[in-house]
């Protein structure tokens, strides 16, 4: 798709979003929280982009059934990651 600079707030504005799929683009910045604004989200897949900081984590009783994120990204969240 090409897309690049940072995901934009507004995605939490999509209620019903169950999938995000924003794989292999030139995004960046940090990955937003999405699950306290999507509760319906549940496959989130940010691999092959330029993003920094952490993964966010979630107490809210949210969870993703996927999530694919490149392994130099901290993330906390999962412990399925391999380097």
């Amino acid at each position: 798709n090409n897309l690049s600079g940072p995901i934009p707030n507004t995605i939490k504005n999509l209620k019903k979003l169950e999938i995000l799929a924003l794989g292999h683009n030139y995004l960046s910045g940090t990955i937003p929280t999405l699950l306290e604004a999507n509760p319906n989200l549940n496959e989130l897949y940010l691999d092959g982009n330029n993003f920094s900081g952490a993964v966010p984590c979630y107490d809210n009783g949210s969870y993703l059934d996927v999530l694919l994120v490149d392994c130099y990204i901290q993330c906390h969240c999962c412990t399925d990651c391999s380097n």
